[in-house]
């Protein structure tokens, strides 16, 4: 996907069809610009994250004497003593109010050939005339609001040499100017002009964008062999990489400047972007987008696409049949998809500094406005969508256009129209890939009922993670550990044995000692009984002073397996008096049938707060505690993945009943009816006793592993999210309050998100409290289609909308699980989410810090 549709820039104040049919004008459009970390060859820094707009010409910095000295309408000006506020300014103060970091400053290189660049001066816009003074003046502004400028020469034509006619069409009348042999000059502009400027003000954020929507096909000319050839349609990115590698040799060797990006563009018209190197590693790459309006269905939204899995310099044109929001969006995702496939394929970061909502040509039927600022709703739901898009990790920044006070809509440009029905999407804090694993099945962070994941409250405020996989011959529960959820120490081995790779954790602070404990549980994902399927326990210490996490105690079978039964997949929770409880599945298949058995057993430690093994007592599984004894004949496989929450006083126990649809990694049998139950138990140190229970009827195909528990520890009431509805394609949850005797009928989560008969990938609930404001649970789910989502609701379990939490674009996203009760202080809060990202080989796990405010 290239630009919105070929388009070919002519006037700044209108933009027509020309030439081949699906051509579209390129206006100076902008979008915003987004900068990201990336794990990859040429990346030796990280690009920032710009989020703006784009259109304020350089000019826009002059001192605003409108209505002065009478009546002067600018408010007094922050930056420039005794002056009113520029329109630049202005700009900037309303930039900044929104959020937004990034300007996308304007102007023309009318020093690279007297004749022709003097009609852009007399006959463009007038705030793009450049003087090193108002840029100067820029500088001071953008230093003054901390904004990240972009730097952009607006024209298209200033990379031409000596073998090279490229025609420019602009201003009112128009005009055709053909622009030969000026390379030089633009090169020339640079160095003295702009670099010098920029260099001494003194301010750094700001990054080189030389050209805008360079010319590469017709009528653009190339003289190959003495002929002059006129080059076809797409443009081709090959004949811009002679001037863009100049320009970037310039910038390195001979300015010296090896600290600030440069952007280049892709071969307008709708050509693929050109393969460049740098040797600061500091490049960046950029394209513009829009959503045109054609009244012919054949052509209506047609855009072209390079194709990476076609031969050669092949292209695909999508074709959106219909004018709407839908077709608007897929567009948007459909360009989201693009652009991170081009970044992999290039090995640069990818932004784009141009995203409008102009419909280009013709007159849809529902258009608003006129002239730079028009627009229809569809335009506008692709913007949306995209910068929606664009905000999910790992990012990628955009400018959308225009904000300058040239479009005739004042001060604020189309901020003041279209653009104040725009959000801004919160892009996440730190969005990362962990570690490559050996696995090819997605199930390495299942059962929902485990917590995987956690930040420290204590000391350095660590980040950990533990999920599923192979190494040196050793599949097991692993840990991954980060001081800041950016850099991961991963592969670290917890002790587990080969096959003990279902775990989870707990951990509470131990401030006497300047600690945090962490307590973990494993298990094998057994099919068979046997011994040696036990249920094994560690605990662990990070000290106030660093990041890892030291093992205290040596692993221990906290119940062991007879050659009859199977143990799998524990829970623990710790209750308000530091005890710990480990629920898990209990499956005997004795010889015969008649001692068959299975039930959930619990597991309870005699010491609180233990930093040495301690002993237990356990449940009798034989009995109907926790719940009715089950005695299915021939059963190997756990029936159950149980969920302990803790109460005021004591625990509830949540059976997590099997229905046997479960993943066959994560094998589960269906028991004897599918009856979900909670039991709650309460322990006084030697002693568990069993009080009230509460049943709910699941639908059969409701698969255990997705399913997720939390509670409000403030009032008590208990979440449980599952598949569920009538007709499978719900996800759901029900609530349960003390005295924990009757759930609550279902509450929809999101409504019909997957197809017939196929299931959510994963569902994690995480309750935020300690600040009334932000008290709230997050759902986080994947419903496997390169997305995984979140909901937030107060814990009455009505939800809002879904939120796409990341979008990959290409491959799948499974099983998000998150830190089950995050404690906020000070009004803020991040929430640990993990989860597997791939398709069929060498699954990744990723990471986000999720902002709450």
């Amino acid at each position: 996907m290239t630009e919105g549709k070929p388009r070919r820039k002519v006037s700044l104040k209108s933009i027509r069809s020309i030439a081949r049919k699906y051509i579209i004008l390129l206006i100076a459009l902008s979008t915003l610009i987004a900068v990201i970390p990336l794990n990859r060859a040429h990346a030796t820094q990280t690009a920032p994250l710009l989020k703006g707009w784009g259109g304020v010409g350089v000019a826009e910095s002059d001192q605003n004497s409108t209505g002065c000295p009478s009546s002067c309408k600018a408010p007094p000006s922050a930056v420039f003593s005794g002056e009113r506020a520029s329109n630049m300014e202005q700009a900037f103060t309303n930039l900044t109010s929104k959020g937004l970091n990034a300007e996308r400053v304007l102007f023309y290189n009318h020093y690279a050939n007297k004749t022709l660049n003097q009609i852009m001066v007399n006959h463009g816009v007038s705030v793009f005339n450049y003087t090193d003074s108002r840029l100067s003046r820029t500088f001071s502004i953008a230093q003054h609001f901390s904004i990240w400028l972009v730097l952009n020469e607006h024209q298209s034509c200033d990379w031409a040499n000596a073998t090279t006619r490229c025609h420019q069409v602009f201003g009112g009348p128009q005009y055709n100017v053909t622009f030969t042999n000026v390379q030089g000059n633009w090169t020339s502009f640079w160095q003295n002009n702009v670099t010098r400027v920029a260099y001494s003000s003194g301010y750094s954020n700001f990054i080189y964008e030389p050209l805008n929507e360079p010319h590469s096909s017709a009528p653009t000319q190339v003289l190959v062999a003495g002929v002059w050839q006129t080059q076809p349609y797409p443009g081709k990115p090959q004949n811009l990489v002679g001037a863009y590698q100049n320009f970037i040799n310039m910038i390195r060797n001979t300015v010296g400047d090896t600290t600030h990006f440069i952007i280049a563009s892709n071969a307008a018209n709708d050509g693929d972007l050109p393969t460049l190197t740098d040797s600061a590693s500091l490049l960046m790459l950029t394209h513009h987008f829009y959503y045109q309006y054609n009244a012919s269905c054949g052509t209506t939204a047609a855009h072209l696409v390079p194709s990476y899995t076609g031969p050669g310099n092949s292209f695909l044109l999508l074709t959106y049949c219909g004018w709407s929001n839908t077709n608007a969006q897929l567009w948007a995702d459909n360009v989201t998809s693009y652009m991170r496939t081009a970044q992999a394929r290039f090995g640069w970061p990818v932004i784009s500094t141009e995203t409008g909502a102009d419909y280009l040509s013709g007159s849809p039927p529902n258009a608003t406005l006129a002239g730079s600022c028009k627009y229809a709703p569809p335009n506008l739901a692709f913007v949306q969508e995209l910068i929606n898009d664009f905000s999910q990790s790992p990012a990628i920044g955009y400018q959308l256009w225009t904000n300058g006070d040239w479009t005739g809509s004042g001060v604020y440009g189309c901020l003041a129209g279209w653009g104040k029905s725009v959000t801004y999407p919160t892009v996440p804090s730190s969005f990362v890939h962990i570690t490559t694993t050996t696995q090819t099945v997605p199930e390495l962070t299942v059962p929902e009922s485990e917590q995987r994941t956690f930040q420290n409250p204590r000391g350095q405020h660590g980040y950990y993670a533990f999920y599923r996989d192979s190494l040196s011959s050793v599949q097991s529960c692993y840990l991954a550990t980060s001081p800041d959820a950016t850099s991961w120490t991963y592969g670290q081995s917890t002790g587990l044995a080969n096959l003990y790779d279902s775990c989870g954790v707990a951990f509470t602070q131990n401030p006497s000692n300047n600690r945090t404990l962490v307590y973990l549980v494993a298990s094998r994902h057994s099919t068979s009984v046997g011994t040696n399927h036990d249920i094994d326990f560690r605990i662990g210490s990070i000290a106030d002073s660093g990041v890892s996490l030291t093992w205290l105690t040596s692993i221990i079978a906290l119940k062991t397996s007879s050659s009859t039964e199977n143990l799998g997949y524990p829970a623990i929770a710790q209750d308000i008096n530091g005890y710990l409880h480990v629920a898990f599945s209990y499956s005997n298949d004795a010889s015969g049938t008649s001692n068959d058995a299975q039930n959930v057993e619990v597991c309870s430690s005699t010491t609180a707060n233990p930093t040495a093994n301690p002993s237990w007592v356990c449940s009798n599984p034989l009995s109907n505690n926790p719940f009715p004894e089950e005695k299915v004949a021939n059963i190997d496989t756990p029936v159950a993945m149980p969920h302990v929450l803790t109460l005021a006083s004591g625990v509830l126990i949540i059976k997590g009943t099997c229905t046997g649809v479960e993943s066959n990694f994560v094998t589960c049998s269906f028991g004897s009816d599918v009856i979900e139950r909670s039991a709650v138990m309460t322990w006084n140190g030697s002693t568990q006793s069993w009080g009230n229970t509460a049943s709910f009827t699941l639908n059969s195909a409701s698969p255990a592993h997705i399913r997720s528990s939390g509670i409000n520890a403030t009032d008590g009431r208990a979440l449980y999210a599952y598949q569920g509805g009538s007709t499978n394609l719900d996800l759901v949850a029900r609530y349960i309050d003390s005295p924990y005797t009757t759930w609550s009928s279902e509450k929809t989560q999101c409504s019909s998100c997957v197809s017939s008969g196929n299931y959510y990938y994963g569902a994690h609930w995480t309750h935020v409290q300690g600040v009334s404001s932000i008290d709230r649970f997050y759902l986080f789910f994947s419903i496997d289609n390169n997305k995984f989502y979140s909901v937030n609701e107060t814990d009455s379990a009505v939800a809002s909308a879904k939120i796409v939490e990341y979008n990959n674009g290409t491959t799948s996203s499974a099983y998000p699980t998150s830190q089950s009760l995050v404690v906020a202080t000070g009004g803020e809060a991040v929430i640990p989410v993990l989860w597997v990202q791939g398709l069929s080989t060498d699954r990744e796990i990723w990471f986000e810090k999720r902002d709450i405010n």
